[in-house]
């Protein structure tokens, strides 16, 4: 028995869903119903959708395996967890719910952190007959960031949601009401059928969790179905890195008094708030650092005591 499990096949999967204490994983191949080894609890390591592991085949015939090893990650998100992921989308209509600039900043600013390549996709602009909303795209565009128009109902950006996201794992993240069901069930006609199947099984059990899973809709290419991430806390951001997330800040850093210690707050001869009197950065996004800033110390005060 010793010698057959040295000899056993190893081989290299992705982690797309998590029921319980079993993890399903995706190969080049199939998908795996696996259970870690022992040794991942005692040694503490957990394992999490969107994880690169090594499984040994255990049942070829009833794609039973045993999880051998998990690759370090490139980032995770929490609440639920999911890890590499490689694009974003994030999620905001136009109009209802009213467009959230703050929220809109909030994941900007993890997704920088997280080093995750974002897409700040603009829903329902079939309500804004006005266009409104344009001066607001214009401000994250000219920051750097991608940006697409949608209209779920009239398909309107949709092609171009799916070349963005072609070839990533990607995470639709934004605030409920925005559209972000909408949006999956238009980039794969069978995401319907497929998140219904999987809340169906993960009802079942008294003890059942319901974690991330990655949907497949092309080779190489996964949506997150997750519960939703309408909203991602900052906690763990020192208050001097942040301005490390607010691209724009940082061809005017340097004249700043106070360099790398300026929070850009109430300290004189700051490059950043010179920037913002003269219309050079956006007023909106540094009401927004002023507000994130602020969360941070007062988390930081919490935490002391």
């Amino acid at each position: 028995m010793k010698n057959y499990e040295r000899w056993r096949e190893i081989i290299k999967g992705l982690v797309i869903k998590k029921i319980a204490d079993f993890f399903y994983v995706e190969t080049e191949t199939d998908v795996y119903e696996s259970k870690p080894r022992g040794s991942f609890k005692k040694d503490k390591q957990n394992i999490i959708v969107g994880d690169y592991v090594d499984i040994s085949i255990l049942d070829e015939e009833n794609k039973k395996a045993v999880v051998e090893k998990v690759y370090n990650r490139k980032n995770m998100l929490i609440r639920p967890s999911i890890a590499n992921i490689t694009k974003m989308i994030l999620v905001f209509s136009v109009k209802n719910p009213k467009l959230n600039t703050f929220l809109i900043d909030n994941f900007l600013v993890i997704a920088e952190k997280e080093q995750i390549d974002v897409v700040i996709c603009f829903s329902k602009i079939d309500l804004d007959e006005d266009k409104y909303y344009k001066d607001i795209v214009k401000v994250y565009q000219n920051i750097g960031y991608q940006t697409v128009e949608i209209s779920s109902d009239d398909n309107i950006g949709i092609e171009d949601i799916k070349l963005k996201i072609s070839g990533n794992i990607t995470v639709i993240a934004g605030p409920s009401g925005a559209g972000k069901s909408s949006l999956i069930n238009c980039i794969s006609d069978r995401f319907s059928q497929t998140t219904s199947d999987i809340s169906m099984k993960l009802q079942k059990g008294k003890n059942t969790t319901t974690y991330a899973t990655l949907l497949e809709f092309d080779k190489n290419s996964y949506i997150a179905d997750t519960p939703g991430f309408t909203s991602l806390k900052i906690t763990d951001i020192d208050k001097y890195e942040l301005k490390d997330y607010f691209l724009e800040f940082k061809k005017f850093e340097d004249d700043c008094k106070f360099a790398s210690k300026c929070l850009h707050e109430y300290e004189p001869c700051c490059g950043i708030k010179n920037a913002v009197q003269n219309g050079e950065i956006q007023k909106s996004r540094y009401d927004s650092y002023l507000k994130i800033l602020n969360d941070i110390k007062n988390f930081e005060k919490r935490r002391k005591y």
